[in-house]
């Protein structure tokens, strides 16, 4: 979906440089992000910059733009189909999030059992 989005993208800002390279840069951002970071770096850029909402107001300063110059309805379509891959990607990335906060690392539980036999020991002891 994320190939889909950036396809579109490009084509909607194929005039506009600029945006067409902040767009390209966020999506860039967002594949580096799901190979190379883990869930809770992700989760706080997300907090500092989320890269869907830069490409959602992307969309919209060229939509004003579009409209500004009389030539909005030649890409309605085409904007409403950004809007939806962005929409798509953004509940994707939600349930991947929820999905790979469910499942604790068993070191968590390895821990918990050290951490517990330790409390167990201690208290037998006093």
């Amino acid at each position: 979906r994320l190939a889909a989005l950036t396809r579109n993208l490009l084509a909607l800002l194929k005039d506009r440089r600029e945006a067409s390279v902040d767009a390209a840069q966020c999506v860039a951002d967002q594949v580096r992000t799901l190979v190379k970071e883990n869930r809770g770096h992700e989760l706080v850029g997300i907090m500092y910059r989320d890269p869907y909402l830069a490409l959602l107001q992307i969309v919209e300063e060229t939509e004003s733009d579009l409209r500004r110059r009389g030539v909005l309805s030649e890409w309605t379509g085409l904007i409403d189909s950004v809007r939806g891959d962005l929409k798509e990607v953004t509940n994707y990335r939600s349930r991947r999030l929820v999905q790979e906060s469910l499942a604790l690392p068993p070191t968590h539980f390895s821990l918990l059992l050290t951490t517990s036999g330790m409390t167990l020991l201690s208290f037998c002891l006093a």
